[in-house]
């Protein structure tokens, strides 16, 4: 799935620094993405952003609908990997260095993300990886980084960034292409093939065997394959009835 990444911008003058340049005045690459939650509505981290009393802001917002907004333009500095300035940040240019993401979130939420917002929290973490070449590779508390990486706090919550990095890798990095020929026929219309081996946060990694139910609608299918949260487990997968060639993605 595609998301449209919305402007609501831009935030007052005061929250945000134009350009990316360092403590001592010098331009940073942008590498890292820095993933926060709210303390409040999607309406009123907008409101924030936009106050001139704040002195905070963020790149960009998922909503707990999966709807992404955009704040602060991506060649300007957020403020928002800092704290309250009692205790030194780990990194003082990571407010400079950063892509900044708000979760929307507020105490009591039951999830406290949900799964609209995981999705497209996913595809955005690829799609910065893609257009920041910089970034290199999605990696949790090197180049994916929780708030309270940089500073004591809370923040971001319950936030589950390992599972975040996983579906934005084994989702959209890799395009492998299966034509019918290439897989064994099973019993009522079943294809099953070896995927290139997956690899889990954890370090386990095997060859994955896709079961695809049916064929497809007429021409290629992009087909979406979400690693088993069980490294012991296959996945199935339903194309429909049509006959078509399969176009899969996963991480080889």
């Amino acid at each position: 799935m595609t998301y449209a990444i919305e402007w609501l911008g831009p935030a007052h003058p005061n929250n945000f620094q134009h350009g990316r340049l360092d403590q001592l005045g010098d331009p940073t690459p942008v590498d890292r993405i820095v993933d926060h939650h709210s303390y409040g509505s999607w309406a009123s981290v907008i409101a924030t952003f936009k106050s001139p009393y704040s002195k905070v802001s963020a790149h960009l917002l998922i909503g707990r609908t999966g709807r992404i907004g955009q704040i602060v333009d991506f060649g300007d500095t957020a403020y928002a990997a800092e704290g309250n300035g009692s205790v030194a940040p780990r990194d003082p240019n990571l407010n400079e260095r950063g892509i900044h993401v708000e979760w929307e979130w507020w105490p009591g939420l039951e999830p406290a993300f949900t799964e609209k917002q995981y999705a497209a929290g996913a595809w955005l973490h690829d799609y910065l990886l893609r257009n920041n070449p910089a970034i290199g590779e999605l990696r949790i508390d090197v180049t994916v980084l929780p708030h309270r990486w940089n500073v004591p706090t809370a923040c971001p919550g319950s936030l589950d960034l390992s599972r975040v990095v996983r579906e934005a890798l084994y989702m959209y990095r890799t395009v492998l292409v299966i034509q019918p020929h290439q897989s064994q026929v099973l019993a009522q219309g079943e294809v099953r093939f070896l995927m290139p081996t997956w690899r889990w946060p954890d370090g386990r990694e095997r060859e994955v065997a896709v079961k695809v139910v049916g064929r497809g609608q007429p021409g290629v299918d992009y087909v979406p394959i979400y690693p088993p949260a069980d490294p012991d487990s296959d996945p199935t997968i339903d194309l429909g009835a049509e006959p078509a060639h399969f176009l899969i993605t996963t991480l080889a």
